[in-house]
């Protein structure tokens, strides 16, 4: 008797997955009449795909400009803050005796914020 045993080679088995050496895709037959036949499926939705493509163009407006808009009430509140700060730094400073009009604080946030 002989040492050597007889195997049978496995059969290949075709690989799958992105890389596993597949054939290309088939052509399309009849591109013209699918896509007529499409359009024509989708005419009866027009409104509602109509209404989803400016809501995602507004959508895609507004991310782009609401930062803009956001830092710039975020300035606006710093600037307020800091005015209303100064005011107080300085009023304190004053003597106890003086009194400042009424209109006074609305005068200061101009002056502090031309200058």
């Amino acid at each position: 008797m002989s040492n050597k045993q007889d195997f049978k080679k496995r059969p290949r088995v075709r690989q799958g997955g992105p890389m596993g050496n597949m054939g290309a895709g088939e052509k399309a037959k009849n591109f013209r009449g699918t896509m007529k036949k499409l359009v024509c499926y989708l005419a009866a939705f027009r409104w509602r795909l109509l209404a989803v493509a400016v809501l995602a163009v507004s959508s895609t407006i507004f991310a782009i400009v609401s930062p803009k808009i956001l830092g710039e009430a975020t300035n606006q509140i710093v600037k307020d803050y800091v005015s209303i700060k100064a005011y107080d730094t300085i009023t304190k400073k004053l003597p106890a005796d003086t009194k400042l009009p009424s209109g006074k604080r609305l005068i200061f946030n101009e002056i502090s914020r031309r200058i």
